[in-house]
This record gives C-alpha cells, sequence and structure tokens, in this order.
C-alpha cells in the first residue's frame, strides 16, 4: 500500500519535478562544462601524440586490426606513464567537482522532504524556495554529510562491484553479467534501505538535528526492514525498467526525467513507510483522501 500510494502522491505534486529537473540540469550543464575544460587539455594532448607516434599505415590496419588497436593501446600507456603528474592533478580536480556537483544536486532533499512531509500530514503545499530558506542551515549540514561520506562509500561500491564482474566474466564467461547486474540492485537498494527512514525523521523532528533523527530512524528502519526493502526494490526495478525502455525512442528525455523523479518518489515512500510504521494518517491526493494504516494493515 505505500508503493500504491506513494505513486499517487507523485503524481499529485509533479510540478516538484519539474522544478527539481531544471535545477539539476543548471547544476549537470555548469559542471559538465567544467569538467570538459579540465580535461580537454589532456585529450588534445593525447590525440596528438597518438597522431604523431602512430606511424602504421592504412592497409596495414586493415590488414592487422588488432595489432594497430594494440599499437594505440600502448600509445595510450606511454603517454599517461610520461604525464602521470599532470594527469593525476587533472583528475583530483574533476573529482572534487563531481563531490561539489553531488553537493549541489543533494540541497534541495531536505527541503523537498518538508513539502511532502507537509503535504501529507496537513495537505499544505509549501512553496519550495520557501523551504530552501527555512532548511538552508541543515541542508548544507545534510548534503556536506551524504556528498561526500556516501559518495565515497558508492565508489567503493563502485570499483568492488567492477572488479568481481571483471573476476566473474574471466571465470564463468559472460553470464556474469547478469549476476553483477542483479548484485548491484541488491547492495545499492539495501544501502538506500539503511538510509530510508533518516529523512522522514527529519521532518518528524522539525529539521533541529540531524543526527538525532538519524538515531531515531533506526527503530522504523530495523522493525520495518523487509518492507522497506521489498518497496525500495520494487520501486528502483521499475525506474530501472522506465530507464531502459525509454531511453531510445525518446532520444534520452525520459530517462532525464527520471532522476528528479525518482528523488520525489524516494523521499515519498520513505515518508509514507513511516506512517505506515507509526500507524499515521496522511493525505493520498490533493486534500480529498484521507489513508489510514491502523484499519488497513
Amino acid at each position: 500500500m505505500p508503493l500504491r500510494n506513494s505513486f499517487s502522491i507523485l503524481f499529485c505534486n509533479f510540478k516538484l519535478v519539474f522544478k527539481l529537473l531544471i535545477f539539476i540540469l543548471i547544476i549537470v550543464l555548469i559542471a559538465t562544462a567544467i569538467v570538459f575544460s579540465i580535461l580537454g587539455p589532456v585529450f588534445n594532448q593525447l590525440f596528438d601524440h597518438v597522431r604523431e607516434a602512430f606511424v602504421t599505415s592504412p592497409d596495414e590496419i586493415v590488414r592487422h586490426p588488432i595489432l594497430a588497436v594494440q599499437n594505440i593501446l600502448k600509445l595510450f600507456t606511454i603517454y599517461f606513464a610520461q604525464n602521470a603528474s599532470y594527469i593525476n592533478m587533472r583528475l583530483v580536480f574533476v573529482s572534487l567537482i563531481i563531490i561539489f556537483t553531488r553537493f549541489l544536486i543533494n540541497l534541495p532533499l531536505i527541503p523537498i522532504n518538508k513539502i511532502m512531509y507537509s503535504k501529507l500530514t496537513t495537505n499544505f503545499d509549501q512553496g519550495l524556495l520557501n523551504a530552501v530558506i527555512s532548511t538552508l542551515p541543515i541542508s548544507l549540514l545534510y548534503s556536506l554529510l551524504t556528498s561526500v561520506v556516501l559518495g565515497i562509500v558508492d565508489f567503493a561500491i563502485g570499483f568492488g562491484l567492477i572488479f568481481l564482474a571483471t573476476w566473474l566474466i574471466q571465470a564463468i564467461g559472460f553470464i556474469a553479467l547478469p549476476i553483477s547486474l542483479a548484485l548491484a540492485l541488491f547492495i545499492y537498494t539495501l544501502r538506500f534501505s539503511l538510509l530510508s527512514q533518516w529523512l522522514p525523521e527529519i521532518a518528524k523532528n522539525g529539521e533541529k538535528n540531524i543526527f538525532i533523527a538519524l538515531k531515531h530512524s533506526f527503530t522504523p528502519l530495523f522493525k520495518n526492514f523487509e518492507k522497506n526493502f521489498i518497496c525500495l526494490s520494487v520501486s528502483t526495478i521499475i525506474f530501472i525498467s522506465i530507464i531502459l525502455g525509454t531511453i531510445i525512442p525518446t532520444f534520452g528525455l525520459v530517462p532525464v526525467l527520471m532522476l528528479p523523479t525518482f528523488i520525489v518518489f524516494y523521499i515519498t515512500l520513505n515518508i509514507t513507510l513511516n506512517f505506515s510504521f507509526y500507524r499515521k494518517k496522511y493525505f493520498i491526493d490533493n486534500g480529498v483522501t484521507i489513508y489510514n494504516p491502523t484499519k488497513l494493515f
């Protein structure tokens, strides 16, 4: 029921998705331009190096394509070895840009959480700008913690999964790909689930202390963990299926919309799961229907 109710609430508040989409697009476009300006000289020097050092004729490339690819990869390796410090410094700058981009994208999470919590409990539609201003100090702290700590965790998980997938492909062949994808889905859903009740508890406590809210989140999390995990798994599979099924027919437009949609839905789902655990009534549409978990659970 929380899953179905969350979709209903999402569709009734879809204007919030478009506001978040505009914000994310602006941040991503600026970050992308900065990253290209940092890595552009590296790629230009790399291509110049390969063009000058690669002396194989077109006929030899046609006759020995594998050897030609090996030679190009060898030139790449030589370039990276000769310019290691220069490239590493550029990569450090790119990493900082990525972390800062994640920090900016995480900034609206607590304001959106406050808006949705208010919408579900009082049916009051608070403006995004007002929510951002009223929660700015706690949003900055929350965004800093999640962008740095969870960024490191996600990088470690991603690196571990790539290493495991590479080992499995060498061991059992390409059948390892679906296994690796299923494992990645399980691990990232588990990561989402472990923090799923943090934002609802922040809104519940009036954004006073995110660390106290984190402590309080463990009760509804672990006592209702199976339900939280199942709902998050199903919703993640649904969104991934939509992205994969629409990326070509819509030329990537729908997948772009899915990121802010998933963020708003994820926040809403966590609130409904929290209310479901505490048997708290909430609105599931624009002030027409009140859902009572006590009667139906």
